[in-house]
């Protein structure tokens, strides 16, 4: 398959960690997953990050200082702005060094009832409840009970649930929906024992934080994987943590150095225990590409099948890596793609770019295609400007293929009147559209008759003569 050229000097203009962290989205292996959010946990939150923890903390602060004001003052505004201010500044600056593994945790709900330990700490949580009964007034005794159900809702729900009764409570204090201040209070409350209930919980394992990852990144696209290839040489060459365990992995990534195995073999090589062994499997069928469609198709409309999700992931990567291809050219016949459908189910399709005789998308290479003729030339095809332009001698091919231009380099005229007249011939639907545009170069060296010149400029769009 073919693939972005990507060196050392030559990097993606996105940052390494945003594409892993949209690789790590949208990988169905939680070993694979694990291994590139082991990577990226020790990273900062960045400054996006730091403004949304600022302003849950400015919420945060608000909330405390109405309870105060309550408690303190019987007032339900002294301390609102200073609690702001506060809350908001004090959390940006003691969270200014926060690692993305402990904000992702902040905003993983803890699934408190995902293990069989819950009825216990529910019991635990719901046993402060009668307490409620010993304070002295109704109103205490519904501070209490808010602050309780908070710190529950928080430790299950994690940091996501707060901020927005937070700004109910914001709501109910301006009056703009009741008149009353009680549940404005009561909100508060609540509030308050969510972020303290989300700040003490916020210690899930990368399981819990890998099925809720749904909501991070969600809208940014997977990336390619030339993409990913060169987002991780990056976080080795910046010696992360956990970097060096990639050093003897990537290598193994590149198409070159791919196992030879059928793609039946291949297949059975998804449910190895291995991560390494998972990953080198799926970028080998990536690789294969149409030629492991069917076993995919298989594999993905089996409701039964243990690798579906699995077969179905692949088959969209296949998608996408052979959408992005701009200009393909399939090596095998030296034709241009175009789009095959292939149907998923009933309700979807995939759309892959396919060679338009063979319709294999392996052998593909990504550029111009240029028509030459040069009888000192032996080399039936050749790459060119960073393999983006592909060269392919007309007179060791001797037969027509989907060429963008043409360059007349040394031939004499009974060559080039036969390759003209070839062209002119060619029952090809495809390439009869374009002869008649393409343009045509002859090299001073090359001394054509008047008459093959003629041939020529009917034949193609433009004819003429270039300095070397």
């Amino acid at each position: 398959m073919t693939t972005l050229n990507l060196t050392k000097t030559e990097q993606p203009s996105t940052p390494w960690q945003t594409l892993l962290w949209r690789e790590w989205r949208n990988a169905e292996d939680k070993g694979y997953a694990g291994h590139i959010f082991n990577l990226l946990a020790s990273e900062p939150i960045g400054s996006q990050n730091r403004f949304i923890i600022a302003a849950l903390g400015a919420i945060f602060g608000a909330m405390v200082g109405i309870l105060l004001d309550a408690l303190l003052f019987s007032a339900t505004s002294i301390l609102v702005w200073p609690g702001l201010v506060a809350g908001g500044g004090g959390v940006y600056i003691l969270n200014r060094h926060l690692s993305m593994r402990r904000w992702l945790a902040m905003l993983t709900p803890n699934n408190l009832f995902s293990n069989t330990k819950w009825p216990f700490k529910v019991v635990i949580v719901l046993s402060l409840l009668p307490l409620a009964f010993l304070l002295p007034s109704v109103w205490a005794r519904g501070l209490f009970l808010g602050l309780t159900s908070g710190l529950l809702l928080g430790l299950t729900l994690g940091l996501l649930s707060w901020p927005f009764l937070g700004i109910l409570s914001l709501f109910f204090f301006q009056g703009q929906m009741l008149e009353t201040a009680d549940l404005f209070l009561g909100g508060a409350a609540v509030g308050v024992g969510l972020g303290l209930g989300a700040l003490i919980g916020a210690r899930p394992k990368h399981q819990q934080i890998y099925s809720f990852r749904q909501v991070c990144f969600w809208w940014l696209p997977p990336p390619l994987l030339a993409e990913v290839d060169a987002a991780l040489q990056q976080a080795i060459e910046t010696k992360t943590a956990h970097s060096k365990l990639w050093l003897p992995v990537l290598p193994r990534l590149k198409v070159e150095n791919l196992p030879s195995r059928t793609p039946q073999a291949t297949v059975k090589q998804l449910n190895a225990l291995n991560w390494v062994t998972r990953l080198i499997a799926r970028r080998t069928l990536l690789h294969l590409s149409s030629e492991a469609f069917t076993l995919l198709l298989k594999e993905a409309q089996d409701a039964s099948s243990p690798l579906q999700q699995t077969a179905i992931a692949l088959l969209h990567s296949i998608e996408r890596e052979t959408q992005s291809w701009s200009r393909p050219i399939c090596m095998r016949c030296l034709l241009r793609c175009r789009d095959f459908q292939i149907p998923l189910s009933l309700e979807e399709n995939i759309i892959y770019q396919g060679c338009r005789d063979c319709r294999q998308s392996q052998d593909i290479a990504n550029g111009e295609l240029v028509a030459i003729l040069d009888i000192d030339d032996r080399a039936k095809i050749k790459f060119k400007e960073n393999k983006e332009q592909i060269e392919v001698n007309w007179l060791q091919q001797r037969t027509l293929f989907d060429f963008d231009r043409v360059e007349i380099i040394k031939a004499n005229d009974e060559d080039v009147e036969r390759f003209a007249v070839q062209v002119g011939n060619d029952t090809d639907t495809f390439r009869r559209s374009r002869h008649d545009h393409l343009p045509c170069k002859i090299s001073p060296e090359c001394n054509l008759s008047p008459n093959t010149l003629r041939i020529l400029d009917r034949t193609f769009g433009s004819v003429e003569h270039y300095q070397e």
